[in-house]
Formats: structure tokens, C-alpha cells, sequence
């Protein structure tokens, strides 16, 4: 029956994934030999019970009772922990190198400057990706310690039903993407860390000479340090939405809620930043001008026109990842009803 096999998930759920496959069966057997070949829902029911609730059972079969992070969690953590500081160690390298690259003179670069350079680079990436360990660890432990799971109340094992038992996840549309997670951290990252390395970094390049190469600032570095609070909010807003889209595999109506005015409110604030005459280097037209032999009348033009799509550009993309998401939402809980 299905109130079996949920409650045999939610046992295996509970233990080290090199347990779940042989208790899985162990507990199947046990059960068929309880209730005979073809139970009533009564047996089934009175057989569950006499059991005690999944949680209680599998600490009865775990080998070990403390943990740091439990079984429930362990394998998605140490899952998520390679994924996230394998993103922080790559996206940090390629922009500290990007640093070097660019922000060195030719001139004087000697054997000690680069040997500087490299350790002021290990020491950079080293901290961004302990960090990224320490923050992925602090998440599931406070999952383990308070997070309230669904079917389950803490220290009322006892006040319990097996029809109260959550179904067994099904692959389909809100099965939770971890190539799209992954692509959303690397963004996240890479962004947050042209952002700390300053305006210099976001602008227009170009080549000036054999060996030499130029950038004109697309932004105020003043005005952009105001807004980077704003950023460093929504960062680790989408890194914890990440990090619980990775933990639950499979979407639910208030991640997706959450999603949604996570994906508004990043829109809200492009828009406002878009809007905000003192955004741009206040030389930015007058150097566009003077670089590429444009008229200003012309670099004006296509700072405007810039702006307007990279605005809509944004609404679009926002709106659709969001939108697309509750729509699935919706349209599952439909069909389910249906």
C-alpha cells in the first residue's frame, strides 16, 4: 500500500545512505510478515503504530545517535559543501587573477611583486571559500537542530498518524534543478565579487597601444558603494535560497512565494538604479566620445537606449524565472486536485 512505502521513505530518510537500501527491505519483509499478504487499512494502520514514528524508529536501526549534522542531511550536505566551495574557489581565482592581469604595470613587475601578488591571492581565495564552508555548515546545522519538518513534531513523537505521512516525491516539473543552482551561484558570486573589487572593473575596455589596455568607468564609484549594502542583502538572500532549493530538491509553495518577491525586489532595484541620474561616471559620455571619435549627441543616445534594455532585460528574465515557477506550482496542485 502507498502508507506503507511513505513510511518506509521516511525511515530510510532518517539514515546514512549506505543503511537505507538494505533497512528498506528489512523493514518491507517485517511488515508483509505482520500483515499477511493482502492487509486492510486497519492492519496497516495498527502495524505502523505499534512501529512508532519513522524519526524513532531509525535512530533504533542508526549505528550512531550525535551528530553534528545527521543522516537526514548529511549527504545533501556534503553535496552542496563540494558545489558551493567549488564555485567560490573558481569564480574567486579567475577574478583575482583577472585583478593581477589588468591592475599590474609592466613596467615595474618583478620576481618578488608576483610572488606577493600569488600569496595575496591564496590568502583571498582561501578565506572566500573557508567562509563559504563555515555559512554552508551554520545552515544545516540550524536545519538539524530547529528546522520543523513536515510530518514531524519535535518531542511529540508519540502524538502521531501514518495517514498524516507526506507522499513520496515524484520526479517531474518541480523537481529543483541543480545545474540551474549551480549556474545561479556562480552568477551570484562573480557579480558580488566585481562589485567589492570596484567601479574600475565594470566598464568599457579597450586596447591602447601593443600591450597596453585601458577601461573607461561605467559607474560612479561612490554612488555604486551606496548601493552595495542592497546587493550584499539580496547575495546572501539568494545563496540561502540556493542552499534550500539544494536541501529540499523539489519546489514548494512558500519557496516559491519567496522566490517570486526575491526576484521583485531585485527588479525594484535595478529599476531604481537605472533611474538614478548620478549612476554613471559623470565623465562616461565625454571619454565614450572621445575614444571611439562618436559625437556625444550619439553616446548619449545609446547610454539611453542602454539603459532601457538592459531594464527590460531584467523585468523579462525576472518575472519569467519567477513567474514560470509558480505557475508550475500551481498547475501541479491542480492537477493533483484534479
Amino acid at each position: 500500500m502507498d502508507m506503507i512505502k511513505r513510511y518506509i521513505y521516511q525511515v530510510q530518510k532518517y539514515l546514512p545512505e549506505s543503511q537505507r537500501e538494505e533497512v528498506g527491505k528489512e523493514l518491507q519483509a517485517n511488515l508483509l510478515d505482520m500483515m499477511g499478504e493482502d492487509p486492510q487499512e486497519e492492519e496497516v494502520l495498527e502495524a505502523l503504530i505499534s512501529l512508532g514514528h519513522p524519526k524513532k524508529l531509525a535512530r533504533e536501526y542508526s549505528i550512531e545517535e550525535r551528530y553534528l549534522i545527521g543522516p537526514t542531511y548529511y549527504d545533501q550536505y556534503l553535496e552542496i559543501l563540494k558545489l558551493v566551495t567549488g564555485i567560490v574557489l573558481v569564480v574567486m581565482v579567475v577574478v583575482q587573477l583577472l585583478s593581477l592581469v589588468f591592475g599590474s604595470s609592466s613596467d615595474g613587475f618583478s620576481l618578488q611583486t608576483f610572488i606577493q601578488s600569488v600569496g595575496k591571492i591564496v590568502g583571498v581565495v582561501l578565506g572566500a571559500v573557508l567562509q563559504s564552508a563555515f555559512w554552508v555548515t551554520f545552515s544545516f546545522v540550524m536545519v538539524e537542530r530547529y528546522g520543523q519538518e513536515e510530518g514531524y513534531k519535535r518531542d511529540q513523537e508519540e502524538d502521531w498518524s501514518p495517514k498524516n505521512l507526506p507522499a513520496v516525491p515524484k520526479v517531474g516539473p518541480l523537481k529543483i534543478s541543480k545545474v540551474e543552482a549551480g549556474i545561479t551561484l556562480v552568477v551570484t558570486v562573480f557579480v558580488m565579487a566585481l562589485l567589492v573589487q570596484g567601479s574600475d572593473w565594470i566598464g568599457v575596455f579597450y586596447r591602447e597601444g601593443e600591450n597596453a589596455y585601458r577601461s573607461i568607468p561605467l559607474f560612479s564609484s561612490a554612488r555604486l558603494t551606496w548601493y552595495l549594502p542592497a546587493f550584499w542583502f539580496f547575495a546572501i538572500a539568494q545563496v540561502a535560497m540556493v542552499l534550500w532549493q539544494l536541501m529540499k530538491k523539489y519546489w514548494t509553495m512558500p519557496m516559491a512565494m519567496v522566490n517570486f518577491l526575491l526576484e521583485l525586489g531585485f527588479i525594484l532595484l535595478v529599476m531604481g538604479m537605472l533611474l538614478d541620474p548620478h549612476l554613471l561616471d559623470e565623465n562616461l559620455a565625454r571619454s565614450l566620445a572621445d575614444t571611439f571619435g562618436a559625437s556625444l549627441e550619439n553616446v548619449n543616445q545609446w547610454i539611453g537606449q542602454g539603459k532601457f534594455f538592459t531594464g527590460l532585460f531584467v523585468m523579462v528574465i525576472g518575472l519569467l524565472d519567477a513567474g514560470s515557477v509558480v505557475y508550475k506550482m500551481w498547475k501541479s496542485k491542480k492537477n493533483h486536485h484534479g
